[in-house]
């Protein structure tokens, strides 16, 4: 049987935080630059112990700095490495605000295409006046901006201060109950044989990112097709290893597609630069994606495969059909 842990982005919520506070910034750090939105974190991998499954990994948020600023301004952030398979926010959003007096009006961008869920909440926030109330959660597709909330003192003689902690999700938010059955084609060629090492509730798929999800047995370097048609909303192809060892968690290759119905089809443990399709490209059902692999957390060669949903601010798998029969 193989088993594998998916990439993190699998079922994590991404998530940034960032701090305000009015007053001089901290000795030795840069001034803000007005006008500009922050987003800064610093991952923090916990090493495994015992034995570890897909599930497991899938439960653990990074740890979160604050940057510390003048009141109302905002130091950018840097993005995370390109090899941190945990999705930042800010890889998937941009902020910027405009302001007007003491009024600061938020506006959030997706840097992706499909559909993006944020959420937007105040930090330790002292005489401050939000409209919507935060927290908010709000979506956004196409990749265009949309405001989001604006912050002003309640008492305009009073000093302000307020963080913004800042999460985002692919895909729109969904509830199973309203997903319509739908048939999926194997994510293989036709003439790929492939018996299930782990199917849905298997050893390894007990949480409810994996829950439904198949593990296809092929050797490195199968071609993986797509299983329904839709729109490319991630592509991750800059792992090389492999195994069982702590350092490959959350590291594993990946295409995620989003479909018409919003939900998203994840092919995971892709060999490294295999990719045939890019961020933003429409596929159709059987249009080849990748070449198979074992990158990530994972026993051996094969190919995870799960239909998911953004279900409460959380991803989750959902069952699904195939249209031929699968040898176990």
């Amino acid at each position: 049987m193989r088993i594998g842990a998916n990439d993190a982005a699998v079922g994590q919520n991404y998530g940034n935080r960032v701090a305000a506070r009015k007053g001089v910034p901290d000795a030795g750090r840069r001034a803000p630059r007005k006008g500009t939105a922050g987003l800064t974190r610093t991952p923090a991998r916990e090493p495994m112990t015992g034995h570890q499954t897909e599930d497991s990994m899938f439960d653990r948020l990074p740890a979160y700095r604050v940057l510390l600023a003048l009141c109302l301004s905002y130091a950018t952030g840097t993005a995370a490495a390109l090899n941190d398979a945990t999705r930042d926010a800010e890889q998937l959003v941009s902020l910027r605000v405009e302001s007007d007096g003491p009024k600061r009006t938020y506006f959030a961008t997706p840097k992706r295409p499909g559909h993006i869920q944020i959420e937007l909440r105040l930090v330790d926030p002292r005489n401050v006046h939000a409209i919507p109330a935060l927290p908010v959660r709000v979506v956004l597709a196409d990749k265009h901006a949309r405001q989001v909330v604006a912050l002003l003192p309640a008492d305009p003689t009073l000093e302000s201060s307020y963080g913004l902690g800042l999460k985002a999700l692919p895909g729109r938010p969904l509830v199973r109950a309203a997903v319509a059955p739908f048939a999926y084609r194997r994510p293989l060629p036709a003439h790929v044989r492939a018996a299930i090492g782990q199917g849905p509730g298997g050893p390894t798929h007990r949480q409810p990112q994996s829950l439904h999800a198949m593990d296809f047995e092929v050797p490195d370097g199968t071609t993986v097709v797509a299983a329904r048609e839709g729109l490319v909303i991630d592509v991750v192809m800059g792992f090389v290893g492999g195994g069982l060892r702590p350092e490959f968690d959350g590291k594993a290759n990946l295409v995620r597609i989003e479909h018409a119905d919003g939900t998203m089809a994840l092919y995971v443990h892709l060999a490294p630069r295999s990719a045939m399709v890019r961020i933003g490209d429409r596929v159709s059902a059987g249009q080849p994606l990748a070449k198979s692999g074992h990158t990530g957390y994972a026993t051996g060669p094969h190919l995870h495969f799960a239909v998911q949903i953004n279900q409460n601010f959380s991803l989750v798998s959902i069952p699904f059909e195939l249209e031929r029969p699968v040898r176990r």
